[in-house]
C-alpha cells in the first residue's frame, strides 16, 4: 500500500513539472479532505482521503462525550490509531537516546488554522495508551468533505478535539534557544538586509507588545528588509522541509507595503530564498509569494487579493510550510485574523481570504536548504511594520 501512495506522489509531481516546463500554471489546488502527514518521519506523505482510509490498518471504533461550550456532545467514530498510523511511517527516533519517543509531540492542524497539540507518550502503548483516532467518520457520516479529525478520548473539553485536519507534524521538543541571553530567547535573529531598520522595542501600532520593528524608507522600486533566524545555541539553522509561522503589524498605511516569512534563503552571490508577504495597500490587499535576492529583490511567483482585508495598526497570524522533494518544491502561505486585533496572543479567528502556493521546480538561486526568518518590504512607502511569536518547526 507505501508503495502505491508513493507512486502516486511521484506521478503527480511528474504532472506538475510537465505542467509547470510547458507554461501553464504551477499552483496546484489539494483535493478535500486531503491530509499531508510529515516532520520527523521516514516516509512522510501527502493522501487523499480516499487513500487515507485504505491505508492497510485496523480500524477502529470509539464513542466518546466531551464537553463543547455548555453543552456535552457525544459521538461515534471510526478511524485508525494515531500511534498506528505514525508508526506505519516510521518515526525516526534514536535508539541511542533512553525513551527518546518521550520527547516527541504530534501537532495537528486545520484548514481554518485551528491547531492542538498530543505528547507521543500519551498515546504510547507502553506509557498513557490513549487510544488517539485519526477519525474518518463521525455518527455513521464520512469527513471526506472537510478531512478526517483528531479525537481525544478522556478529554474533558474537546478543544483538541480537531475537526478539518489538512496536516499532521511529528516533532522532537527542543531545548530553549538562547538559555544564557533573554533577548535572543524572544528574537534570535540576525539583521541580513537593511540592519540599520531592524531592531526590537515595542511593536509600531501601540498595542503594548514588545516587537521586532523594520523601519525607513522605499522608492517606486521597491526594497526589502531582511531578519534571519540565528540562535546562539546550538540548533539548526538552515532547513529544508519547514513550517514557520509569526504575527505581524502593518503601521499607518500608505501606498504598497507588507511583512511576511522567509524560506530556503542562502547569502551566497546568485542565491535567493521564498518569501510570503501580506501586503497592504487599501483596497488591493494581497498575500505573495516570491523569490527573494541578497539585493532585496522580489520576484512574484504567485498572488491572491484579499480586498481591503488588511487593516492598519492590526496583528495577522501568517504561516507558511514548504516540502522540499530533491529538485521540486511546495509551499503553501495563509493569513488569520485574531480574536483580538490588538492582541497577537489571542486566538485566531478566521483566514483572511485564500491561501497561496506554489508547487513545482525549485526557482533558479533557490536551494533545497536554507536560512529562514522575517522580512519585510515596501514601494513608495515607509516599511513601519512589526513581528512577534515567530516560530519554527523542521
Amino acid at each position: 500500500m507505501l508503495a502505491r501512495i508513493w507512486m502516486l506522489r511521484r506521478v503527480v509531481l511528474t504532472a506538475m513539472l510537465t505542467l509547470h516546463s510547458s507554461g501553464m500554471a504551477s499552483a496546484v489546488e489539494r483535493p478535500a479532505g486531503s491530509v499531508v502527514i510529515t516532520g520527523e518521519l521516514q516516509n512522510p506523505v501527502f493522501l487523499t482521503f480516499d487513500q487515507l482510509e485504505a491505508l492497510p490498518l485496523q480500524s477502529q471504533s470509539l464513542t466518546v462525550s466531551f464537553q463543547a461550550g455548555s453543552a456535552v456532545e457525544q459521538h461515534t467514530f471510526t478511524g485508525f490509531l494515531l500511534y498506528d498510523v505514525l508508526n506505519f511511517l516510521k518515526p525516526q527516533f534514536d535508539p541511542t537516546v533512553k525513551n527518546d519517543r518521550l520527547r516527541f509531540y504530534v501537532s495537528a492542524t486545520g484548514t481554518d488554522g485551528y491547531q492542538a497539540i498530543v505528547a507521543w507518550g500519551e498515546f504510547d502503548p507502553f506509557f498513557g495508551n490513549k487510544q488517539i483516532l485519526l477519525a474518518v467518520t463521525q455518527d455513521a457520516q464520512s469527513l471526506a468533505p472537510q478531512g478526517p479529525r483528531l479525537v481525544v478520548p478522556g478529554d474533558i473539553r474537546g478543544g483538541r478535539y480537531v475537526s478539518l485536519v489538512d496536516t499532521i507534524r511529528l516533532d522532537r521538543a527542543r531545548q530553549p534557544q538562547c538559555p544564557d541571553d533573554p533577548v535572543c530567547g524572544v528574537f534570535p535573529f540576525t539583521a541580513v538586509r537593511r540592519a540599520a531598520d531592524i531592531n526590537v522595542g515595542d511593536d509600531l501600532g501601540g498595542t503594548g507588545h514588545m516587537a521586532l520593528n523594520f523601519m525607513g524608507s522605499a522608492g517606486a522600486g521597491g526594497d526589502t528588509w531582511i531578519a534571519a533566524y540565528n540562535p546562539t545555541s546550538p540548533s539548526p539553522t538552515t532547513f529544508g522541509n519547514v513550517s514557520l509561522s509569526a504575527d505581524v503589524l502593518i503601521h499607518q498605511h500608505n501606498n504598497t507595503k507588507g511583512a511576511g516569512l522567509l524560506s530556503l534563503f542562502n547569502q551566497a552571490t546568485g542565491k535567493k530564498g521564498l518569501a510570503v508577504i501580506v501586503y497592504d495597500a487599501g483596497a488591493s490587499d494581497s498575500i505573495a509569494l516570491a523569490t527573494v535576492d541578497q539585493a532585496g529583490k522580489l520576484v512574484t511567483l504567485s498572488s491572491v487579493g484579499l480586498g481591503s482585508g488588511i487593516q492598519t495598526n492590526t496583528w495577522y497570524h501568517v504561516t507558511v510550510g514548504v516540502v522540499v522533494n530533491s529538485a521540486a518544491v511546495s509551499i503553501t502561505g495563509k493569513v488569520f485574523k485574531h480574536k483580538v486585533p490588538t492582541d497577537p496572543n489571542s486566538e485566531v479567528d478566521g483566514q483572511v481570504g485564500g491561501a497561496v502556493t506554489f508547487s513545482g521546480p525549485r526557482p533558479a538561486g533557490v536551494d533545497a536548504t536554507g536560512e529562514v526568518g522575517i522580512l519585510t518590504s515596501a514601494f513608495s512607502a515607509l516599511t513601519d511594520s512589526s513581528v512577534v511569536n515567530f516560530s519554527v518547526a523542521p
